[in-house]
């Protein structure tokens, strides 16, 4: 999970840790593709308002992060959610999470991204 949010990092560590998810955080995105590449991740939960990641740095983050991991790469946000699927529809990634507060949601989807990774 890559967000600015410390709280969001540590909720989500959580949720995901308590259902059985290895999970790693990253609150900056600097070196971002060379630490994740040791990591090996299957999905990179990817948070869109970064600070200084703009809609062009964010396709390019995308790019780099399916190169450099072969991970699913899927957005995470607050937006409205048809914006988000739009967003990650243009940025290049597998798909989008909204940040709804539903945890159910949120875990069916991983597994479903790991299900087609496998």
């Amino acid at each position: 999970m890559v967000d600015d949010s410390p709280v969001v990092l540590d909720l989500l560590r959580i949720l995901l840790t308590a259902a059985g998810w290895d999970v790693a955080t990253y609150s900056e995105v600097a070196a971002l593709e060379l630490r994740l590449r040791a990591w090996c991740p299957d999905v990179i939960l990817l948070d869109v308002g970064m600070p200084g990641v703009g809609l062009e740095g964010l396709r390019q983050r995308v790019v780099l992060l399916h190169v450099a991991t072969g991970a699913k790469v899927l957005l995470h946000s607050a937006r409205d959610a048809a914006e988000l699927a739009q967003l990650a529809q243009r940025s290049g990634a597998d798909g989008a999470v909204p940040k709804s507060g539903d945890p159910t949601a949120l875990l069916r989807l991983l597994q479903r991204c790991v299900g087609e990774a496998t």
